[in-house]
């Protein structure tokens, strides 16, 4: 499961897309998206997601995609659909500013805990 976000309004342009595409998916008219691969059967589905009420911060992205990595490692992916839990998560990293990927892990690890017991 994996998440691309853009951070700014010109990153999701046709030409952000073209020019930087290539190395980023979280460039072009489709830079924003939740995606994993489906079991049965190993399908590719993708969610895209646009019209939001404001941009998002680089460490939000960086929390979400760190969120959404770990539970999946922890095996504890169902979690995220579990509205309270999901609801104390954001409750409790939302006013964090995760300046690294370190940070970010070790912020999100607090709120998984280990084998997505959190």
């Amino acid at each position: 499961m994996n998440l691309t976000a853009a951070t700014g309004r010109w990153a999701t342009t046709r030409t952000a897309g073209a020019t930087l595409g290539l190395r980023s998916p979280d460039f072009g008219r489709y830079g924003c998206a939740l995606w994993t691969t489906l079991r049965h059967p190993y399908v590719d589905w993708r969610a895209w997601y646009s019209h939001h009420e404001r941009r998002y911060s680089v460490s939000e992205v960086m929390l979400v995609r760190t969120l959404i990595h770990q539970a999946h490692k922890a095996g504890a992916e169902t979690r995220l659909g579990d509205p309270r839990w999901l609801e104390s998560a954001v409750v409790r990293l939302a006013p964090l500013r995760a300046r690294t990927h370190r940070s970010a892990r070790e912020a999100v690890a607090e709120v998984v805990g280990p084998a997505g017991e959190g």
